[in-house]
């Protein structure tokens, strides 16, 4: 009596298929041809030695498998995931799996990334151990977040469905999905780098003005650019600035800035942001300096791909409270002028949000941000007169900037789980 099995899909296998004093291996060398297809396991296979490698597919244990052989059993052994389900036990074991003389050239792999797969010390056992979330994530917050409330034990559905992951890759796509990893560091990013654009173009033209008494300003920035997603960026502002001594001047101003932003990630933000400032310039023994407070408000209204291609909506409002600072000292030679600059901003966020109430869905506690930024460049100008109303400049420049302070450590908790952690 002989069993072989032929199919492009999984078989799943209920009772024993080769019991009861028959010989199954009398015959044939390998009675189960699987031809790439998948064997699921919770009877009794049996002969005097087992290959399971030769069998030519992917031989899967779940509770209830045995595997007997008089003599040896060899190759992969796939253990599946449903073994771990129940509950929040950090270990698992199936007792008699495997009955054979010799083990030696058996190898158990996990159906499940959270949980590693041996052999007990008596040859028979098969246990499943769990690993720690810190060998998925360099998040030492996150991964300490989902420690406690594994042990607690909540929220099993999110918990179950981690354990049925059965790839690194995956199981690492998976922790960034729900935790807003790509999301919320993507969005500090941009409101930065819009700022920094408004008041670079808000500078220049008040470097360019540095000698006049009264002056009103107008502009705008057409484009930000934002690494590693596409986006556009367009902001508008106006100032006007007065003098109050020789090296002293002083004004007002407001701005707004329209942000649209996504990515392959499946992240979408429309975002503005309102600002009010009240910017002084002083100019003395050729250096000008520009100190420019501020105060505004930003909405962003976002969608977000997350865990299981699940989509979550939401918005994060900020309360904006800034002082951005440029020092230059330019240098003239002909018709170019080169500027040293150096720049430090301190920008302090209120932030408030929330996501719709979803399963896995995050929790936006209120919470304070801090940039605190140093600059370091170089400006170059060139300015061509031909007539009186006619002249020709061409500017560029670049700009480094070291981050100091924690604004991407930003708070977050999903819903059905204690506590938080940080991005």
């Amino acid at each position: 009596y002989t069993t072989v099995l032929y199919c492009c899909k999984s078989i799943t296998l209920n009772e024993k298929i080769c019991a009861g004093g028959y010989d199954c291996s009398a015959s044939v060398d390998n009675f189960i041809l699987l031809n790439g297809s998948s064997l699921i396991n919770n009877g009794v296979i049996s002969a005097s030695s087992l290959n399971l490698d030769d069998m030519g597919g992917n031989i899967i244990a779940t509770n209830g498998a045995q595997f007997i052989a008089e003599n040896d059993i060899s190759g992969t052994l796939n253990i599946s995931s449903d073994i771990v389900m129940d509950g929040f036990d950090t270990t698992y074991t199936v007792q008699n799996m495997i009955h054979a003389g010799n083990t030696s050239n058996l190898t158990l792999c996990s159906g499940s990334a959270m949980f590693d797969a041996k052999l007990a010390a008596n040859g028979k056992d098969v246990v499943m151990t769990m690993r720690g979330f810190d060998e998925f994530t360099d998040n030492k917050s996150l991964a300490a977040f989902l420690e406690h409330n594994y042990a607690t034990g909540n929220n099993t559905d999110l918990f179950g469905d981690l354990k049925s992951i059965g790839t690194n890759t995956a199981f690492m796509g998976a922790l960034n999905g729900f935790s807003g990893l790509s999301a919320f560091n993507q969005f500090a990013n941009e409101d930065l780098a819009a700022m920094r654009e408004m008041n670079f173009s808000m500078n220049e033209q008040l470097f360019e003005t540095s000698g006049r008494d009264d002056v009103d300003i107008s502009g705008g920035v057409n484009y930000f650019s934002f690494s590693n997603q596409s986006g556009v960026g367009s902001g508008s502002y106006g100032l006007s600035i007065d003098r109050i001594s020789d090296k002293w001047k002083m004004g007002y101003g407001i701005s707004m800035a329209n942000i649209s932003t996504g990515n392959d990630d499946g992240i979408n933000r429309q975002n503005t942001i309102g600002l009010f400032y009240m910017p002084m310039t002083y100019t003395d023994s050729g250096y000008e300096v520009i100190v420019n407070p501020k105060i505004g408000f930003s909405r962003g209204e976002y969608n977000r791909q997350g865990f299981n291609n699940m989509s979550y909506e939401g918005y994060i409002e900020k309360r904006i409270f800034g002082l951005m600072n440029d020092i230059r000292y330019p240098l003239t030679f002909g018709n170019w002028t080169v500027a040293p600059n150096l720049g430090l901003n301190a920008i302090v966020y209120n932030q408030s949000g929330h996501e719709e109430n979803k399963m896995y869905g995050l929790i936006i506690p209120d919470s304070n941000l801090v940039s605190v930024e140093a600059g370091l460049g170089l400006y170059a100008k060139y300015d061509r007169t031909f007539a009186d109303n006619s002249k020709l400049s061409f500017n560029t420049g670049l700009m480094a900037y070291r981050e100091f302070g924690d604004c991407y450590n930003i708070k977050l908790g999903i819903r059905g789980m204690d506590g938080t952690f940080d991005l």
